[in-house]
């Protein structure tokens, strides 16, 4: 497919783009390496062009996919340190965010989207129904609940004797 790449397998697939992928890329807590796909958005923000301009940065050289200057591993805190560095910067409450508050972003934008939960389940390789309590219903949807039940009240229902 066009615009589509992956990370994680010893060979990569014949969509590929850029420099041989290291022998392994970690991906999950376990340390085993896992596929990845990503599609291309065609805006400023598309992962593929990301990804093709950070391995065109970072080379060919074996080693962790994502690694520092030097050649160490970009680990889940050291990332997490820097993301609420750059908030603070900017004046954003970074301490409210930590490492996954990008899954949790993730699976609620998809929800908000519509996509059915058993892609957004294959996303975040979840095995479970685990990935639903990564979901926040926004407060004005829980807000407007209060209304819709209101309106779906059965006629002479007294809600105090309930």
């Amino acid at each position: 497919m066009p615009g589509m790449g992956r990370c994680g397998s010893r060979q990569p697939d014949s969509d590929h783009h850029g420099p041989n992928p290291p022998e392994k890329i970690q991906c999950n807590q376990f340390g085993a390496g896992a596929d990845v796909v990503v599609g291309a958005t065609g805006d400023a923000l598309c992962p593929v062009s990301a990804l093709l301009d950070y391995l065109k940065q970072r080379g060919s050289s074996k080693g962790p996919f994502f690694q520092n200057q030097d050649g160490r591993a970009v680990v889940k805190a050291w990332f997490v340190e820097q993301f609420r560095l750059i908030l603070a910067d900017i004046g954003a409450p970074h301490h409210q965010y930590a490492g996954h508050s990008f899954r949790i972003w993730a699976a609620t934008t998809a929800a908000l989207a519509g996509v059915e939960d058993s892609t957004i389940q294959a996303l975040g390789r979840w095995h479970s129904a685990a990935f639903l309590q990564y979901t926040r219903t926004p407060k004005e949807d829980l807000a407007r609940v209060s209304a819709t039940l209101a309106k779906h009240r059965r006629p002479g229902t007294n809600a105090s004797k309930l």
